[in-house]
């Protein structure tokens, strides 16, 4: 599966952040890092608005042959998150994807993992992991709902990609995977811990 990591640099409380450095690599260059260790995963695209502030981040493509700093044209606004993220999954074919925000950089692989195989065995919309610490969980996005939803939703819902899922999650097949009891107290817990370890956690 395809992954977009959204990047920007006008952070209000923090710009520039995702250029921050932690131990010996940006904050982006650690998100990039985490992504690569998943096992699941195809093509990374780095998604960044088509400004000229934004071109030194297409060192990022000498991270690995499959990653691709993209700069889509037509989603002009910098808010338009959303916009630039449909652009690429039409420039480039991509039906579903794993969406991470280029500030997290103590994403946990194993999540991605989960939640991704989890989605390819139900096929829903959306499917998001809960329970985690900001910066942690997973969603994974089917971008014809995603299309679908884009002509419904308002400028807040468009610059935080799946906000409108979450608020409108009767309106498509939407999934969470709660994560936050991994303690073992009934046989529920036993198969989500059985299929966790299974898949490498």
């Amino acid at each position: 599966m395809d992954v977009i990591i959204q990047a920007r640099l006008t952070s209000t409380r923090f710009p520039n952040k995702i250029e921050a450095v932690v131990g010996d690599k940006t904050i982006l260059a650690n998100v990039i890092s985490r992504v690569k260790s998943c096992t699941n995963i195809d093509r990374i695209f780095v998604a960044v608005p088509d400004l000229e502030q934004y071109e030194k981040l297409k060192k990022y493509e000498s991270c690995s042959n499959n990653i691709i700093v993209v700069y889509p044209k037509e989603s002009i606004i910098e808010n338009d998150v959303t916009g630039r993220i449909l652009e690429i999954c039409r420039d480039y074919t991509i039906r579903d994807f794993v969406r991470v925000c280029a500030d997290s950089p103590i994403l946990q692989s194993w999540v991605i993992n989960f939640a991704v195989k989890f989605y390819e065995k139900i096929m829903p919309h959306y499917v998001v992991t809960v329970g985690m610490p900001d910066g942690m969980n997973a969603e994974i996005v089917d971008a014809n709902a995603l299309k679908e939803a884009y002509s419904e939703m308002n400028d807040e819902e468009k610059e935080h990609v799946t906000l409108y899922f979450e608020n409108y999650p009767r309106e498509f097949d939407c999934r969470q995977i709660n994560l936050n009891r991994l303690s073992v107290d009934s046989p529920k817990d036993l198969l989500l811990v059985k299929e966790l370890l299974e898949n490498g956690v």
